[in-house]
């Protein structure tokens, strides 16, 4: 079975399939409608910027990094 997914308006009980699946207008299909609850611009979530330089000085480190690192891979071996 092969699928294809469009977003259309019907318009006086029809729905128009794109141009660009003319092939598509001849063959015998099987319909399955989902209405969509909102308009995908408004499921976008606002670009929001958050200063990093706030959380600088608020972690503290009790051993260095790359020894952590090695110690833990260490571990899994």
């Amino acid at each position: 079975m092969q699928a294809i997914e469009f977003t259309s308006k019907s318009h006086d009980k029809m729905i128009p399939i794109p141009e660009h699946y003319q092939d598509w207008f001849k063959k015998p299909v099987k319909i399955i409608l989902l209405a969509m609850e909102s308009s995908p611009e408004e499921n976008v979530m606002p670009q929001q910027t958050t200063d990093l330089n706030r959380f600088a000085g608020t972690i503290s480190l009790t051993e260095e990094p790359l020894e952590f690192q090695k110690r833990i891979r260490g571990e899994w071996l």
